[in-house]
């Protein structure tokens, strides 16, 4: 079985690999305009849609699960609909030691 590649959703610079060393920023979606927000969705869905994997999972908040209707993927999203507090359950729980 081959490892999975893991990427990391980036209010400031998209989608990039979790082996990608990027400087420290502090940006937010949440500091983003509704049309910034769309714009970084679009972006970060073609990444997304250009990955060559088939099968992605997203474990992120649902701010940044936005960008899900501009990706052509099948995403599962085992978080969706849960609180900040269930979401955060969900990830202790499912972690490998």
């Amino acid at each position: 079985m081959r490892r999975a590649d893991v990427y990391i959703l980036s209010a400031k610079h998209g989608l990039i690999h979790s082996e990608q060393e990027i400087d420290p920023y502090d940006l937010s979606l949440n500091d983003l305009s509704t049309h910034d927000v769309i714009a970084w969705a679009r972006t970060t869905g073609d990444k997304i849609s250009n990955l060559q994997d088939d099968s992605i999972v997203l474990l992120s908040s649902h701010t940044y699960g936005v960008f899900m209707s501009f990706c052509n993927k099948t995403i599962a999203d085992p978080l969706r609909g849960l609180s900040t507090v269930k979401r955060l359950k969900w990830l202790k729980d499912h972690m490998v030691p």
